[in-house]
């Protein structure tokens, strides 16, 4: 069951989706309806990337998207929020969501099926005179979920143009930090039933959010030459969609990301790859 919510919690946060929080009397490219609940399931296949070292990459195979947003409340997949200024082309809102960081450590384990890998468990327990180690998350102290809240900005530059920008810190004081999303997106009508939206942005984690999530001290390990400090980091991304209308409730989409960890994370002895990927192919019904 937890990993069922970890599928579905990870695919929540690129979920492609109509609007950016923008609101309107009828559906466009960047705007949804007022006072309307919108849900879909998407079926197709696809995978998110798990960068945390011994750590199995997320199939994505049925995935759900549920949305609605009132004269000033809105809600979208992972974002609850609260828009108290708007105009045609700013909105700025207060909002609150699960950070994702916490995904990435939990998993479901087929325990006593598999015999333990002794190699690795050998690796991880015996010094290794300088050698680079890399520790599985099942071995260290277990990372909690955090619920981060703040502020968002919405600049619709144009009809098919959008700036955001995030500044969170996490209201649960589970890791005393603060987190932040700036990005751009450009929507392209290609036909009547088709569109494309690029999006570039900047992922910033504080240096305590990283600690905590991807730092070791001596509470996960007794060897000090595996101590890793987490500082403050700016992940780099870029993500495609496409989607093509079939019928008034069918849709093909297909969705495309890939994130760069900046070093101060990946240098972590619990990363083993620099790069978070995430595809999904897929037909979305609309209800």
């Amino acid at each position: 069951m937890k990993y069922f919510f970890s599928i579905l919690f990870i695919f929540c946060q690129y979920t492609i989706t109509t609007s950016s929080f923008a609101q309107c009397e009828s559906e466009s490219a960047l705007c949804a309806p007022v006072g309307q609940w919108k849900l879909s399931v998407g079926v197709g296949a696809g995978v998110y990337t798990n960068p945390l070292y011994d750590s199995k990459n997320i199939p994505l195979i049925v995935v759900p998207s549920i949305s609605y947003y009132g004269e000033r409340v809105f809600f979208q997949n992972n974002t609850l929020g609260y828009t108290f200024i708007e105009d045609e082309q700013l909105t700025l809102s207060m909002i609150t969501k699960a950070n994702i960081e916490k995904a990435f450590f939990t998993r479901w384990h087929p325990k006593n099926i598999f015999i333990p890998n002794l190699s690795n468990d050998f690796v991880e327990s015996v010094p290794s005179f300088g050698a680079s180690v890399k520790i599985s998350p099942d071995k260290v102290k277990k990372r909690k979920w955090a619920l981060d809240a703040g502020l968002q900005l919405n600049w619709f530059v144009s009809d098919s143009i959008n700036a955001e920008l995030q500044i969170l810190h996490d209201v649960n004081s589970v890791y005393h930090g603060f987190n932040g999303n700036v990005e751009v997106s450009k929507l392209f009508s290609v036909t009547a039933e088709s569109s494309l939206e690029l999006t570039l942005g900047l992922q910033w984690n504080s240096a305590n959010l990283v600690d905590y999530y991807y730092g070791i001290d001596d509470s996960d390990t007794i060897y000090e030459r595996d101590y890793f400090e987490g500082k403050s980091s700016i992940n780099p991304y870029l993500s495609m969609g496409y989607a093509y209308k079939l019928s008034s409730n069918w849709m093909f989409k297909t969705y495309l990301k890939r994130k760069k960890l900046d070093s101060n994370t990946y240098l972590s002895p619990l990363i083993e790859e620099r790069y978070v990927d995430l595809m999904f192919v897929g037909f979305f019904y609309e209800f």
